[in-house]
């Protein structure tokens, strides 16, 4: 698929003449928005490829923020319609399956998870990520002045990674920073906060959940620790209860495997059966 990376003279990428030649007669794509979603993928990729060398998506990486345009896209201007396709789908899913998935709602659709292999370049999707929200968020505010969006924040699992997600979304010119408590910050930047520093009440070392409100954007590295009832799943709910969240791991599959309380495994299931938008193992798909 190496063939297939990069953009032709008019900033079209070739998976998308890929998709435009192979895929668009099954009939499920629309080819003037998938067109204006490649656009929109130029410019997140030259965003983030300013203070680096050429950014060169891999076929996987491409198709993980495409889907998430697609998704963003519905979930911001088109949410009704979005939910009745979804559980077109699910019914469909569960007449041919043995695992059983409850319906969406409106309510349910704001997280997106993504199950990439370590060194799959997670973090370069995370930015992008970012990018898309803004978009589609700045794009729903137009038709609608309630939607509102509190902060940005990147949850770690120590201090050593805030350090390098702090290194690596300046390499890609995203404003951010490390959150300090008490301190006026700029909320258009990504605050990074090591989760071990939340806690129900803040104290001199911690900060308060709550003190954050609930319409954050949401990002959370190794998103699979603590799925199992652990203080810090609830904490990142809470966050993102009336946003949305991105969570990015490896081995979700394998946390919810390991869970040992059949009734939280199977709530488990249920959540990320339906908010998993890319499964990418090193698995060699042919297109």
């Amino acid at each position: 698929m190496e063939d297939l990376e990069g953009y032709n003279e008019e900033n079209n990428s070739y998976f998308y003449e890929l998709i435009i030649r192979k895929y668009l007669k099954l009939g499920f794509l629309n080819k003037e928005k998938l067109k204006e979603y490649d656009e929109n993928i130029y410019q997140y990729v030259r965003h983030i490829s300013e203070n680096r060398d050429e950014i060169s998506l891999k076929y996987f990486q491409y198709l993980s923020i495409l889907f998430t345009e697609m998704y963003l896209d519905r979930f911001f201007l088109d949410r009704e319609k979005f939910v009745d396709d979804l559980n077109k789908f699910v019914q469909v899913f569960n007449n041919n399956n043995d695992t059983f998935l409850t319906e969406f709602d409106k309510y349910s659709l704001n997280k997106l998870a993504y199950m990439s292999a370590t060194g799959s370049g997670k973090t370069l999707i995370m930015h992008v990520n970012i990018l898309q929200y803004k978009k589609y968020i700045n794009k729903a505010k137009y038709y609608d002045n309630s939607i509102r969006l509190n902060k940005i924040i990147l949850l770690t699992p120590n201090e050593g990674l805030s350090n390098q997600h702090i290194e690596e979304l300046r390499l890609s010119n995203i404003p951010c920073n490390f959150f300090e408590k008490d301190t006026l910050q700029d909320e258009s930047e990504v605050f990074v906060i090591d989760i071990n520093k939340l806690a129900e009440k803040g104290k001199e070392k911690t900060v308060s959940v709550d003190s954050f409100e609930k319409n954050n954007l949401v990002l959370v590295d190794e998103g699979h620790k603590g799925l199992s009832g652990n203080v810090w799943y609830d904490f990142r709910k809470r966050l993102s209860e009336e946003g949305f969240s991105f969570e990015y791991s490896a081995t979700f599959k394998q946390a919810i495997k390991d869970e040992k309380k059949k009734s939280t495994a199977e709530l488990l299931v249920h959540q990320y059966g339906k908010s998993i938008i890319f499964d990418y193992s090193y698995i060699v798909y042919t297109f």
